[in-house]
């Protein structure tokens, strides 16, 4: 779940301590969920993270989402 929200936060374009204070954890918290969720998709960037949800975004809304 962290994953997801550290993501979206990068996504609306918050900075690491943007996103570790609207969550409520520390700079390094941010950094490890960010690290994981981009191994997980297997990406290396945000730019790539904005074009993995493009992606899928279109593949939703070609399915009727």
């Amino acid at each position: 779940r962290r994953e997801r929200e550290v993501c979206a936060r990068v996504l609306y374009g918050l900075t690491t301590t943007g996103i570790a204070l609207d969550l409520g954890v520390s700079n390094e918290t941010v950094k490890t969920f960010r690290k994981l969720a981009y191994r997980r998709l297997g990406i290396g960037s945000e730019r790539e993270l904005l074009q993995w949800y493009l992606a899928r975004r279109d593949d939703w809304h070609r399915a009727g989402r």
